[in-house]
C-alpha cells in the first residue's frame, strides 16, 4: 500500500526523486513530479499484483510457488516424524547451537559498516564546522 498511497513517506521520497530528475532535465520537460507519480500507478505491477494475490490466497487458502512446495514438503515429513513443535525446535537447537558472539558479531559488523559509510559525511561536517569557527574568530 505504501507504493500507492499519496500519504506515505515512501511515496514522498519517490516524488522527490522524480522532482530531482525533472530539475536535472531542466526546461526540457514541463511536468510536475506528482503528475508523473499518479500517471505511473497503473505500471506498478508488483504492488497491484500483491493487492490481488494476498486476498486471493487468504480466501482460498491455497499457496503458490515456493511456499506451496514448502507446505507440501512439510506435510510429507510430518507423517515420518513427530508433529510436536517442541521436538522440532529441540532438533534444530541441537543441530545449530547458539553462541553469544553470533549476536555481538552481527551488531559490531552493522555498526562498523554504518560508521564507515558515514566517514565522508563526518569529514565534510568537520570541515564545515572548522570553517564556521574560523570565520567567527576572524570576524572581530
Amino acid at each position: 500500500m505504501a507504493g500507492l498511497s499519496l500519504l506515505s513517506t515512501w511515496v514522498a521520497v519517490e516524488i522527490e526523486y522524480v522532482q530531482e530528475g525533472i530539475e536535472t532535465l531542466g526546461a526540457a520537460i514541463d511536468w510536475k513530479a506528482i503528475d508523473l507519480f499518479v500517471f505511473s500507478i497503473p505500471y506498478r505491477f508488483y504492488v497491484l499484483t500483491s493487492l490481488v494475490l494476498i486476498p486471493m490466497i487468504a480466501l482460498t487458502g491455497r499457496d503458490f510457488g515456493p511456499m506451496l512446495r514448502a507446505e507440501r514438503r512439510r506435510l510429507r515429513e510430518s507423517h515420518k516424524s513427530s508433529d510436536d513443535p517442541a521436538a522440532l525446535l529441540d532438533k534444530v537447537s541441537r543441530e545449530m547451537p547458539a553462541h553469544w558472539y553470533n549476536a555481538v558479531l552481527l551488531i559490531v559488523v552493522t555498526l562498523g559498516v554504518v560508521m564507515w559509510l558515514l566517514l565522508p559525511l563526518q569529514a565534510v561536517a568537520l570541515i564545515a564546522l572548522l570553517a564556521i569557527v574560523g570565520q567567527k574568530v576572524e570576524a572581530p
